[in-house]
């Protein structure tokens, strides 16, 4: 009986033993790995002010495009109507848009005989913006091509969220 109640004792002992190595071999990762936050960051999506006729309708599609493409992601962004309520701010600044026509495919030289083909290229939109947020500043692109004008904003604002979130990243892991 006495060898039985020793051995449970010995049992108890090496099961403490582990159970405190597995807290001293996770601690320093929990320690480097800062908790992730399950409140999806607010964001208030702004444009430069004052701009020409085309320069206006260019920020105009971004802003829809980045706002459309934000409001997809709830379990990580939060679009508010205010800037005093956002954690991140994103001021749109510059868009460019290249929007390919229709060019003509075939003719005499081409495999059908007297036959040309309208064509339609891929369109390229992209836009700059500044993003503040803990009060850090980056500029950061979003770039994209689509076989339609809508399709190459929305693709460059899917860039943009991915940079965006790296940036958000690098400020949540970096010192402070």
């Amino acid at each position: 009986m006495r060898n039985a109640s020793r051995l449970r004792g010995l049992d108890l002992v090496a099961t403490m033993a582990v159970l405190v190595a597995a807290v001293a071999v996770a601690m320093p990762n929990a320690e480097r790995t800062p908790p992730q936050s399950s409140e999806p960051s607010s964001v208030f999506v702004s444009r430069a002010g004052e701009v020409d006729a085309d320069l206006d309708v260019r920020l105009t599609n971004a802003v829809i495009a980045l706002t459309a493409e934000l409001v997809d992601l709830p379990d990580r962004f939060r679009v508010v109507e205010s800037a005093d309520e956002a954690d991140v701010r994103i001021t749109i600044f510059g868009a460019q848009a290249v929007t390919s026509g229709p060019r003509h495919v075939g003719g005499p030289a081409g495999f059908t005989p007297n036959r040309v083909f309208e064509s339609r290229g891929s369109d390229f939109f992209s836009f700059d913006a500044v993003v503040r947020a803990d009060g850090n500043r980056k500029q950061l692109q979003g770039s994209g091509t689509g076989a339609t004008e809508t399709g190459s904003f929305r693709s460059a604002a899917t860039d943009f969220v991915r940079r965006l979130e790296a940036f958000a990243h690098e400020q949540s892991s970096g010192p402070r």
